[in-house]
């Protein structure tokens, strides 16, 4: 039997405004590519954050915005942010991005990897411009292999087209067991 993350959110009316983290899903549960993210204004935070924001300005936003993490906790984003040294000596800081989903029937950014994986990537770029890091990690579960192939997929990008993860240079990494992307 082959799971998949196609289901009843694929089928429902979504918008920008209902469905900020789903409105980009094709209603045929294929995974949404380059082209067509961008067609839906994907990657426009990303540039605006590398193109007219400082670092400061980017944690301060996502501290008023009130986001908080996708896990239990709930820990406001913002606050951790703030939590990164300014000390600029500090020369290699690492992003982690916990796909792991380790609680017990929990699958609730599967089908964001599978099927809108640019936007991991965006969220990505964007946290590694506001805290100053060019070395990150996707850490999935080993039972995640389309999510991997389909994160692969999107930070290689196109050939011999420019997207917006050539700026950190993404390149894959898989550790026993679990799959990382790493951005060196």
């Amino acid at each position: 039997m082959t799971l998949t993350s196609f289901g009843p959110a694929n089928r429902i009316k979504r918008s920008a405004e209902t469905h900020p983290l789903t409105w980009r899903l094709r209603d045929d549960g294929e995974a949404v590519w380059l082209d067509e993210y961008q067609a839906k204004n994907g990657y426009a935070a990303a540039r605006k954050a590398f193109a007219d924001m400082a670092q400061d300005d980017i944690v301060q936003t996502v501290k008023d915005s009130g986001l908080k993490g996708r896990g239990g906790a709930g820990f406001p984003t913002g606050v951790k942010w703030g939590l990164m040294p300014k000390d600029e000596s500090i020369n290699i800081r690492y992003l982690l991005c916990n796909a792991d989903e380790m609680e017990p029937n929990t699958w609730k950014d599967r089908m964001l990897m599978e099927q809108l994986p640019h936007l991991l990537i965006e969220g990505m770029l964007i946290s590694a411009r506001a805290l100053k890091t060019y070395r990150g990690y996707i850490f999935l579960r080993g039972e995640y292999t389309t999510a991997a192939k389909h994160l692969n997929r999107a930070v290689e990008g196109p050939a011999g087209q420019e997207h917006p993860g050539q700026r950190l240079r993404f390149r894959a990494v898989r550790p026993h067991r679990r799959r990382a992307l790493h951005l060196r």
